[in-house]
């Protein structure tokens, strides 16, 4: 059985905590930029692109354990669209970081996937969705600012469909234990630290 630490936060309070975060994602990005960016714009956009390819990667990685430690239908539709999706932004990140800045980056899986590898059945989907629920925590927090402060209208624009994108998929997995699926990942969440 999996032991997580209990949280200090209920469920239903980090769930607020992400709506009203997530309705402060700026909707409306400049479509035009003129000359070019600044040193700290430069900067922050590469460590930007860099983490969120590491993020990513590290979901997709997650998302391919799946295949035989579970039998739980919503965790295997969540891993293939997970592995599906983020290979895609992955990817489109990885050319942004290559034709604007030169920079052929690798991905690196990050944290300690060890550790929700060593489940299967219900003890490993408690795992996985309390590991994502913490790479998606990150990516929502650091998109929320590339959104804003990014330099191309295109990164700033896919920061804030990730933040979004992400942001429904937490709250998507959270209702998955509020409703009682089998998977119950109250609490969970606060208690695995894959990073």
């Amino acid at each position: 059985m999996v032991n997580f630490s209990t949280g200090k936060k209920p469920l239903r309070r980090m769930l607020f905590g992400l709506s009203v975060t997530l309705a402060s994602v700026t909707p409306a990005i400049s479509q035009t930029q003129e000359g070019t960016p600044t040193d700290q714009q430069e900067r922050y956009e590469v460590w930007y692109l860099e983490n969120m390819i590491d993020h990513h990667a590290t979901a997709i990685a997650l998302a391919n354990l799946s295949g035989n430690r579970t039998v739980n239908p919503s965790v295997l539709q969540a891993s293939a669209n997970i592995a599906s999706t983020e290979s895609a932004e992955l990817s489109t990140m990885q050319n942004w970081l290559y034709s604007w800045y030169g920079i052929d980056y690798q991905p690196n899986a990050v944290g300690n996937l060890g550790y929700v590898a060593q489940f299967t059945g219900p003890d490993y989907d408690a795992a996985f969705l309390a590991a994502l629920g913490q790479i998606q925590s990150a990516e929502v927090t650091e998109s929320q600012r590339a959104s804003q402060y990014a330099w191309h209208p295109d990164l700033a624009s896919a920061a804030n469909t990730v933040a979004l994108n992400e942001g429904q998929q937490l709250y998507t997995i959270a209702n998955w234990s509020v409703a009682g699926q089998n998977v119950n990942v109250v609490n969970a969440y606060r208690g695995i630290t894959i990073y």
